[in-house]
């Protein structure tokens, strides 16, 4: 027992000193266009770079039903339906698949499964009316019919609801929730990690010296 305790323990102090590390070297922004148009300026870029969600999300869909038979003069039919839950929490990378320009608007498909590679299994996000953010406005075409969902902001989790809650004629509803502490609207939108760049420490020299090249 207790040598489990000092094993969480450094694995908790391991997990933090990533974190740290991870935080020094970059921090999360807000993806716009113009962060769009610098990764697509670069050779590649839109195929290397990855994309994280602004919050934690939680589908629930049904999976296809298990049936059974049995014969005694008759056929009975038994049917199963079995709940399946799917989590992408916000340090899950996704893949820009594509993006696309429809009706004047620009859409990104992002895959956040290695397995999935076409636009029917990826996660459509539209930019919005700002266009500071891209929003989530689209489930995987792969899911069931009636799958819901929730966001989390922490431990709280929110029920996820489709709709336009904003007065824009033009732009086309998108999934978002409400809070209830305070009536904030919230959204889910894409997120990218840039990179910070490395301070060079300054050199300090001995009082009364000269530095010569």
């Amino acid at each position: 027992m207790h040598t489990q305790l000092i094993n969480h323990y450094f694995g908790l102090l391991a997990a933090i000193a990533a974190a740290l590390l991870a935080s020094a070297c970059g921090h999360r922004v807000d993806l716009t266009r113009a962060y769009l148009q610098q990764v697509q300026a670069v050779d590649g870029g839109q195929k290397r770079i990855r994309v994280l969600l602004s919050h934690r999300i939680r589908l629930e869909h049904g999976a296809p039903l298990d049936s059974e038979a049995r014969v005694d003069g008759r056929l009975h039919l038994t049917h199963t339906e079995r709940s399946l839950l799917s989590t992408y929490g916000r340090r899950v990378r996704g893949k820009i698949l594509a993006t696309k320009h429809i009706d004047g608007r620009r859409y990104i498909w992002v895959s956040f499964d290695r397995k999935c590679r076409l636009l029917v299994c990826a996660f459509r996000f539209a930019e919005h009316p700002s266009r500071k953010l891209f929003v989530l406005q689209g489930l995987p075409e792969t899911l069931p019919p009636g799958a819901t969902g929730k966001m989390y902001r922490g431990l709280k989790a929110h029920p996820l609801e489709f709709g336009q809650p904003e007065p824009q004629a033009s732009f086309p509803a998108w999934f978002a929730t409400t809070n209830d502490d305070d009536d904030e609207y919230l959204m889910i939108h894409l997120d990218l990690r840039v990179a910070s760049p490395l301070r060079r420490r300054k050199k300090r020299w001995p009082r009364g010296w000269a530095r010569v090249d």
